[in-house]
């Protein structure tokens, strides 16, 4: 028979086992299960300013360069870009204050709804400097500057920029400086292949369905 005292020892001794064992199995549980962690609010800011403005380019160097105006003159429909496609109106008038295209946009299409200008350089530019002005640009859905090589040829190069949410195209008159093969601003750099040979820049956009709007060209310059 155990004594007494022999046997209170060994029931403590069983209570104080059974707490421990029960402390280090919730310990364990707690290391070992899910968890969910918050990222620090500076991440998620940099993440979103990130999202906003990553797309925008620096503006293309152009010191090395020396421009010149093109001169606008004649008819202004010898400027209509073979670009002006699906819309309900399209008008170019020409004055002391450039190329202005007036458009107001046809019934949807997914084929889109385009006009714009096309003018003739004297030598294939190494940069361009276009003053731009636009009419209700919430209208704009994209804006393009191409250059072609003849009359019935595809665009070797090309510069866009689609107007989404914080990418929106201003109203007053601006100047764009695009260099063939990079970026500026929000204008992407889409294609460049025989820059040299460009005879021909058209300026066009494409325009949301219904909406009046266009822009005037006031003065192209071309970098040699």
């Amino acid at each position: 028979m155990i004594p007494k005292q022999t046997q209170t020892r060994t029931w403590s001794r069983g209570i104080v086992g059974a707490f421990l064992l029960l402390t280090l199995v919730v310990w364990l549980a707690g290391c070992g299960g899910p968890q969910t962690t918050t990222p620090p609010s500076n991440v998620s800011d940099r993440g979103a300013t990130s999202a906003r403005t990553g797309d925008q380019y620096p503006p293309p160097d152009v010191s090395a360069y020396t421009f010149a105006p093109v001169t606008f003159s004649g008819s202004a429909n010898n400027y209509k870009s073979g670009w002006t496609l699906r819309t309900k109106s399209s008008n170019l008038e020409l004055g002391s204050d450039g190329l202005v295209c007036d458009l107001v946009g046809g019934e949807a299409s997914d084929k889109g709804i385009y006009g714009g200008v096309a003018i003739p350089v004297p030598a294939p530019p190494k940069a361009l400097k276009l003053d731009l002005s636009f009419k209700n640009p919430q209208g704009i859905a994209i804006l393009f500057v191409d250059g072609y090589t003849g009359p019935k040829t595809k665009p070797v190069v090309r510069w866009e920029w689609r107007a989404t949410k914080g990418r929106e195209i201003p109203e007053g008159a601006n100047t764009y400086v695009l260099v063939p093969g990079k970026g500026s601003g929000f204008f992407h750099a889409s294609k460049n292949d025989k820059a040299d040979r460009v005879t021909r820049v058209d300026v066009f956009v494409r325009i949301n369905p219904g909406a009046d709007t266009g822009f005037t060209l006031h003065k192209l310059e071309v970098g040699k």
